[in-house]
């Protein structure tokens, strides 16, 4: 959805994290508003959202976990189609929506076009562990300093689990 906004309101660059390209394999899945909708051209005409993203003027950043099967298809989808303006970025894991970590988010949005270009041409094809990619977009200071504040909560957490129980 962040693509199609992003290309109608004609943004410089969009974030998509997990974003599905094209839902017309699900019209008779499980999912029962795609399917009841599949007849309605207003809603339907969103199913498939490449040709409106790819023709537009916006650059689309699209993470997506490489080891989940759903979103490799859809990520195959959009490189089926050579889309010069979607710089295509492989995290590691296999959960739907877990790509880039909550403490790397300012890092990815305070990037220019400019540097997701220049990314998207020496990166392309690479697959990254979250951690690497943060080393990548961040830095490596700032990528252990994130990485050593969470592992301090997380440690703080189970002890107070731990004091409380």
């Amino acid at each position: 959805m962040a693509s199609v906004v992003g290309a109608l309101l004609q943004a410089e660059l969009v974030f998509n994290f997990s974003g599905q390209w094209n839902i017309e394999s699900y019209v008779n899945g499980d999912n029962e508003l795609i399917y009841f909708y599949r007849n309605d051209e207003k809603r339907n005409r969103y199913y498939d959202i490449r040709d409106v993203v790819i023709n537009s003027n916006v650059n689309v950043v699209y993470f997506y976990p490489s080891l989940c099967e759903d979103d490799i298809q859809q990520a195959q989808l959009i490189s089926q189609m050579g889309a010069s303006n979607i710089c295509t970025i492989a995290l590691k894991s296999e959960k739907h929506g877990h790509t880039v970590k909550g403490n790397n988010l300012p890092y990815i949005i305070c990037r220019d076009k400019e540097w997701w270009e220049h990314f998207d041409k020496v990166e392309e094809g690479k697959e990254y562990s979250p951690f690497k990619f943060m080393v990548k977009s961040a830095s490596l200071y700032n990528a252990t300093k994130a990485y050593v504040i969470d592992y301090f909560w997380m440690i703080v957490h189970k002890i107070k689990t731990w004091l409380l129980h």
